[in-house]
């Protein structure tokens, strides 16, 4: 990949997930303010392009604005103290719907997991119950919400009211289940994969198939009712 198109990618990540104000694309602003979470995979693509000189190659200047939490950077590009974020669809169509002038672009497929101790009893959505579950992001979080759903399909369970639910940073809840403060973490990829990768833990449920299942189940009740 060239270092043109590594910036296109980037700007279907930085310009992506996101959500940038039309106006602010019109008026062909020199600089492009981004919000950046210190433990986020947008912050891993920047200092890539920051050790590689891209940015400055290309004539881009890219100006990184550190936030502590996702809600952070929502409140800043509503603010207007950041030209670009990355987010989900789910808060970009609830704000669209609401008349906010978004635009947005896929920025990643890499999904989240649900990771437990190595030695935890729990095997599936049905042992979760009465567990302490770290979720990482918001309560509006989509993997939270497709959780919810799944396990309430599939289960019959309300996650919501089933679970002792603690949201927060991914290092901090990271931390936190190590510590054995939290029987299952909902998390990002890259702290799920540094999780198994330190050996004491296992992925009980990744991200893609709480899709899956999803896909299948909605399909199989189509194909009945037809």
């Amino acid at each position: 990949m060239n270092r043109r198109r590594m910036l296109r990618a980037f700007g279907a990540a930085a310009l992506s997930g996101a959500v940038i104000p039309r106006h602010a694309r019109a008026q062909g602003i020199p600089a492009v303010r981004i919000a950046v979470l210190q433990f986020g995979s947008v912050a891993w693509q920047l200092e890539t392009i920051r050790r590689h000189r891209l940015a400055e190659v290309e004539g881009v200047r890219i100006d990184p604005v550190i936030l502590a939490s996702n809600q952070a950077t929502l409140v800043a590009l509503q603010a207007g103290a950041v030209d670009v974020i990355v987010s989900d669809l789910l808060w970009v169509a609830r704000q669209r719907a609401g008349g906010a002038d978004w635009a947005f672009r896929p920025y990643s497929t890499a999904l989240g997991a649900v990771e437990v101790p190595a030695a935890s009893p729990i095997r599936s959505l049905g042992d979760l119950p009465g567990r302490r579950l770290g979720i990482a992001g918001t309560p509006l979080d989509k993997s939270w919400l497709i959780l919810r759903l799944l396990a309430q399909r599939q289960n019959g369970l309300d996650l919501d009211e089933a679970v002792e639910k603690s949201f927060g940073a991914p290092p901090l809840l990271a931390e936190q289940l190590a510590a054995g403060r939290l029987d299952a973490l909902l998390t990002y990829w890259q702290f799920a994969a540094r999780l198994e990768a330190q050996g004491a833990h296992r992925e009980l449920l990744e991200g893609n198939e709480l899709y899956r299942h999803l896909y299948y189940m909605e399909y199989n009740i189509f194909a009945d009712r037809a």
